[in-house]
Parts: structure tokens; sequence; C-alpha cells
């Protein structure tokens, strides 16, 4: 009997989308692109939410990611920014969904979790986010991006490996 290796490589997008978006692009656990692209310059919000939109579209076409994932939101005691992150957030999934792409909402406590993410402020876990980048990719960036790479990382190490255990045993079954 003959073995057959197929390597498989995933890439995994993630958004942290918000007037100032960071994202990160994971291939086979290794960080392959990570930015931040700031959406000030659009005051009219539903001309900034379709900025947004396109951006997340383009990012799709440059990466071709399997699986992609954006930061579920959380009320920060302020109703309109709320209101507003949801809308945006649903517009996106709606994208997502009507494309057919493989996405998740992964929530800040789930990658925190995953990262060792921890501190009682907001402040402090936005540090401690930068930190965990540094020791494991070795380089400095802004809040935005450490928080898009700790998601993809979560993404990479907790939901990839799950997905492929299914893919395998359903092959197994075929």
């Amino acid at each position: 009997m003959e073995w057959r290796w197929e390597v498989i490589y995933i890439i995994v997008l993630t958004l942290d989308q918000a007037t100032k978006t960071g994202y990160a692009v994971i291939k086979d656990n290794e960080l392959i692109d990570y930015g931040t692209q700031d959406f000030k310059e659009y005051k009219d919000y539903t001309e900034r939410v379709s900025k947004i939109k396109q951006y997340l579209t383009k990012l799709i076409k440059k990466y071709n990611p399997e699986i992609i994932s954006i930061e579920d939101i959380q009320f920060q005691n302020n109703y309109e920014t709320y209101r507003k992150l949801s809308e945006l957030k649903g517009v996106l999934e709606n994208l997502l969904f009507e494309k057919k792409y493989l996405f998740f909402t992964i929530s800040p406590s789930q990658w925190k979790s995953t990262c060792g993410v921890k501190g009682r402020k907001r402040e402090e876990q936005k540090k401690n986010a930068q930190l965990f980048v540094k020791k494991k990719f070795e380089i400095d960036v802004d809040e935005d991006i450490a928080d898009a790479i700790c998601q993809c990382w979560h993404v990479a190490v907790k939901i990839v490996p799950n997905i492929m255990i299914k893919l395998n045993m359903k092959n197994l079954l075929i």
C-alpha cells in the first residue's frame, strides 16, 4: 500500500472593523501580512461602511482566504457607537454570507483567552495584546493590528484544527 500525503494550507483573514480597521493574514500558522486602514476621512457613516465593505472585498481578492473572521462587538458605554458597529458588523456578515465564504464572528473574550491577554481595563488589555504579538511574532504593532493578529491567531489554532479534524473524519466515512 502506498501512502500519499497532501499538504493543505489554510489561509485565515481577520478583520478588526472600526473607523481604523486592522487586518491580519495567517497561512499555516505563520503571519504573512497585517495592516490598518483609516476611514476617518469619510464623514458620512453610510459611505464609511461602504468603504470598509470594499476594503474587505479587496483583502479577500488579494489573499483568497479559506476562512474569514470579523470581531464581534461589545457595548462600551456609548449607545451610538455600539449601534454603528452593529450595523457595520451586519453589513460585513451579509457580504460574507451572500458570497458563500466560510466565516466566523469572534468575540474579544475568545481571542484574549487563547492569547493569554489579561487586564482589568481596556487600555491594559490593548497593551497586553501588543505584548503577545511582540513575543509571538517579534514585531511591534499598534493596538488595532495587535487585536487583528490575536484574533487571527485564535482562528488559526482553535478553529482551523477542528475544521481539519471534521474534514478528515468526513473523508474517512466516504
